[in-house]
């Protein structure tokens, strides 16, 4: 095929199938959420499985990024985490959340 010259690019390409990620079912998700001993690691899990959000994006959260009232939550980049954690997008974004994730939150502020 190449007659023995290098090649910049593979001669052969093999294409792998695509499967997409494997997400947990409801029951699952309840029963993490139902082994969590701690108010603040439900509310993460459920942010998580509520929201859709990237993990670094999770643990980036502030105090100040939970609006309760209007039932929203809002990922701001930060270069300044403590923890290191990083949220992949540059622009600031708003999501909504249920009632019942604002109520869990509302927990873990005592």
């Amino acid at each position: 095929m190449t007659k023995g010259r290098a090649v910049p690019t593979r001669p052969v390409r093999l294409r792998a199938p695509h499967r997409p990620p494997r997400t947990l079912g409801a029951e699952e998700v309840t029963a993490l959420l139902g082994a969590c001993d701690h108010v603040r690691d439900r509310f993460v899990l459920a942010v998580l499985s509520e929201t859709g959000m990237r993990i670094g994006q999770a643990l980036g959260l502030r105090h100040a990024d939970v609006i309760t009232r209007e039932r929203g939550l809002r990922i701001v980049p930060r270069d300044d985490n403590a923890n290191g954690a990083r949220a992949k997008t540059r622009s600031e974004h708003d999501l909504p959340i249920s009632t019942p994730l604002a109520r869990l939150y509302s927990l873990t502020r005592h």
